[in-house]
């Protein structure tokens, strides 16, 4: 997993960094909290966003994670 923190980052510098980021480039995975996904972009951006680049994200408890990869994701257990 990766996670990339951008304190006092824009929105969309913020979004960028985890869109465009090394994880995204190469299919990783991206952890983030939905507290910090609320405060700087919305979930309904982030939605949008992870659609228009077909990656996958799902939510466990207070975390997001985004498969930065168009395959099907399968919950194993």
């Amino acid at each position: 997993m990766s996670y990339v923190g951008h304190v006092g980052a824009t929105d969309e510098t913020w979004l960028r960094g985890h869109l465009h980021g090394p994880a995204a480039q190469v299919g990783g995975v991206l952890c983030l909290t939905a507290a910090e996904v609320e405060e700087k972009i919305g979930r309904k951006q982030l939605e949008r966003e992870v659609r228009q680049r077909r990656f996958r994200m799902v939510q466990a408890g207070h975390q997001i994670l985004i498969v930065c990869s168009p395959v099907p994701v399968r919950l194993l257990v």
